[in-house]
């Protein structure tokens, strides 16, 4: 664990080699970057942090449903998500603003994980990330993706 007073700030990225096979906006069932925001690869959509500066998180399922409809997905399609809160004590705000967004309006709700820690938005009260299906436009085999034995 950490000692007392410490703190980490931690920063997600991936990075693909130009070189790989799907990469600036191929139709084989590769990577394409659709936004600053949003990834597809494969069958799934992945958001970058979206930042919330209400405790709710609404806003930022605001910014959320705006950056999946670049990829051709709504809240309904969320599978996943990953909040960051900045303050554990308010994280009841947050379960209001998610579940009368996705228990309410979007069902069924996704999985979600939340997890206290800073982030790079100083005045932000909550950053989320989430993984989002995409529609499944053509029924693929295991055959045409060599080493993957199913595809959820």
């Amino acid at each position: 664990g950490l000692e007392a007073g410490k703190a980490v700030a931690l920063r997600c990225v991936a990075a693909v080699p130009a070189n790989s096979p799907g990469v600036g906006g191929s139709s084989d069932g590769g990577i394409e970057h659709h936004s600053k925001d949003v990834v597809v690869a494969r069958r799934f959509a992945f958001v970058a942090g979206q930042r919330a500066r209400l405790t709710n998180g609404t806003d930022g399922f605001d910014a959320l449903e705006q950056a999946l409809s670049i990829a051709g997905v709504g809240l309904s399609d969320v599978l996943s998500c990953l909040f960051f809160v900045t303050d554990q004590a308010q994280v009841f705000d947050l379960f209001d603003g998610f579940f009368d967004v996705f228990n309410a309006k979007h069902p069924p709700p996704p999985t979600r994980g939340e997890l206290e820690a800073e982030t790079e938005c100083e005045d932000c009260a909550v950053m989320m990330r989430c993984i989002a299906a995409m529609p499944a436009a053509v029924e693929l085999t295991t055959a045409e993706l060599p080493g993957q034995e199913m595809l959820v």
